[in-house]
């Protein structure tokens, strides 16, 4: 992809917050990473959001000092995921090239 913005998911009205909180992140093009420092229930909260919305993050906890960081992290497994599929289909054509020829 060109761009690190993504897609603001799909979510509970419950969870209306946490995505207000990410929506600027996820809306940059260009940064990767956002950290969230705050106590362990904000953590959690924001941590199972981000786990029941099909969204490309992976979020990791940094026990480093005092409250720890939930750092979110832009993946690009959807596009990882779909390159997989165009390279398979992209062989399987040659195979079938090879068969019609």
């Amino acid at each position: 992809p060109k761009t690190w913005k993504r897609a603001v998911p799909k979510h509970d009205d419950y969870y209306k917050k946490i995505w207000e909180i990410l929506t600027p992140f996820l809306q940059s093009p260009t940064q990767q990473v956002f950290d969230y420092v705050k106590s362990e229930r904000y953590r959690k909260d924001m941590n199972y959001a981000i786990a029941r919305a099909t969204v490309d993050l992976k979020t990791e906890t940094i026990k480093k000092g005092s409250p720890y960081t939930l750092r979110v992290t832009k993946t690009q497994d959807a596009y990882e995921k779909k390159l997989k599929i165009w390279e398979e289909d992209l062989a399987l054509l040659k195979k079938l090239e090879k068969v019609w020829a």
